[in-house]
């Protein structure tokens, strides 16, 4: 799968220029369920994102060499688009027939069970219910649950906690807020952009979401259509454990271990700092370790110093230069608590 998202971020996406950007966004409209403001919004990494959801075979690269064939100035891409996927499928081959003891720990053996072509093509919120019937009570997951492409619903959950609505563009004066929403058994990272919705987002309230998005680890809501009140009769009992887990700050040392790519959210202690042009670096730190934050545009406005506390939320963990590092992207959101604390020299 990385390969082919590679393919469809590095050699497609990068390079194309806005306006074939706005006609592939428009031609692919209903393959992909974009709504006028998604078809709007959206940017080349959550277009690849929805992409690798709704085509979990290829990440939407052939959909994309279809598409480039129908575009005139495009089309000189589609030999070397053809040659990059049978690379990319050689080396799923090659991978495939690795000794299962000379496998990384992540690559699991043809011997275990794999995910089919058909179970993943079904709608995420039928594949949630089994997850939970399976999890019971006495599992309680840590990371967040997740949904690919369109979902109906509804789905009654309780809100957890929810940030103040901000804005993410200031050109169109776009807003959004994030949340966290929990059923009895899971939990779940909703991007809102519809301001007006923050009076349903309260803390412990129970509400029905439908006709939203999974998209790259969030459930994304667009329209206030979209969440409705639950009886006030309606009980969810929502475990303190599930609470805990769905608020915890991951350990530093932890996150070096995750997938790159990864969303994390946390409160974390800024231990130093470094303005440059455009852009802040910080580094945080707690008992277990140290790690860079790159910050950029709007949130580099925020005043932030060392011994404060950081509370980060939709940062994406990525690398430079052999170096794991949190980086702010479009719809991320900091909040700085004015708490000085012990740092953690490393």
């Amino acid at each position: 799968m990385s390969e082919y998202k590679t393919i469809v971020l590095l050699k497609v996406m990068k390079d194309m220029d806005e306006n074939h950007f706005r006609t592939i966004k428009s031609l692919l409209r209903k393959k992909l369920n974009l709504t006028k403001k998604m078809q709007e919004d959206y940017d080349r990494f959550q277009i690849a994102d929805l992409m690798e959801d709704k085509f979990p075979n290829d990440a939407g690269l052939d959909t994309l060499i279809e598409v480039c064939q129908s575009i005139e100035e495009l089309k000189g891409q589609v030999k070397s688009l053809k040659t990059e996927k049978a690379k990319a499928k050689r080396k799923e081959g090659e991978k495939s027939n690795i000794p299962a003891r000379r496998r990384g720990r992540d690559e699991p053996s043809s011997s275990q069970p794999m995910s089919t072509t058909n179970e993943d093509l079904e709608p995420e919120s039928g594949r949630s219910t089994l997850n939970s019937q399976t999890l019971g009570r006495g599992n309680i997951p840590k990371e967040p649950s997740k949904e690919q492409g369109y979902q109906q619903g509804p789905k009654e959950v309780m809100v957890l906690n929810v940030t103040e609505p901000f804005t993410y563009d200031f050109v169109e004066d776009k807003m959004m807020f994030h949340a966290t929403v929990a059923t009895e058994t899971e939990f779940f990272r909703v991007k809102v952009f519809d301001p007006a919705l923050k009076h349903k987002f309260i803390a412990g309230k129970i509400i029905a979401i439908s006709d939203y998005f999974g998209v790259g680890g969030f459930l994304e809501i667009h329209s206030t259509s979209s969440v409705s009140d639950v009886s006030v009769k309606q009980r969810m009992v929502i475990s303190s454990t599930l609470r805990q887990s769905a608020s915890a700050t991951p350990k530093i040392k932890d996150l070096f271990s995750l997938p790159k790519g990864t969303y994390v959210n946390g409160e974390f202690v800024v231990i130093m700092k470094n303005e440059r042009i455009n852009e802040i670096y910080y580094w945080i730190g707690d008992d277990t370790g140290s790690m860079e934050v790159v910050v950029y545009g709007r949130l580099t406005r925020i005043r932030c110093e060392p011994g404060n506390k950081l509370r980060l939320v939709c940062f994406r963990l990525t690398s430079s230069e052999n170096i794991w590092l949190l980086r702010s992207v479009r719809h991320s959101y900091m909040q700085v608590i004015n708490v000085r604390r012990k740092f953690y020299q490393r």
